[in-house]
């Protein structure tokens, strides 16, 4: 990897992780949605109020984006075969669930009635 991969690989990994070790927006809708009846959030904030889901869309928005960006920069990466496919495998399972979970919050932000 050149410099310039690195630091645009970084700034795009810390555009997902930031927010995730702040808020964990991702972890708290996953258990909420997937977890069953007793299971509360991870950690207690803003964004899990129902008023502030345009801020919400927009920090889920960003970490997706985030991982789009780390993920396209490892593509055009020249690294060992091995470990592109280790780290590609892991942005690849994390765009899959962020992607998911933004177009949850995306689709329901007026209830369920679409």
């Amino acid at each position: 990897m050149t410099k310039v991969q690195k630091i645009w690989f970084t700034a795009g990994f810390l555009m997902f992780l930031i927010p995730e070790l702040l808020w964990s927006p991702i972890i708290n809708i996953s258990l909420d949605f997937f977890g069953g009846d007793n299971v509360g959030v991870l950690r207690e904030n803003f964004l899990m109020n129902s008023d502030n889901i345009n801020s919400l869309i927009f920090v889920l928005s960003l970490q997706t984006i985030g991982l789009l960006l780390s993920s396209f920069i490892l593509y055009k990466s020249s690294i060992k075969k091995i470990l592109k496919i280790f780290i590609s495998l892991i942005l690849y399972f994390l765009l899959i669930i962020s992607g998911f979970i933004t177009f949850l919050a995306f689709s329901l932000r007026h209830g369920i009635g679409f």
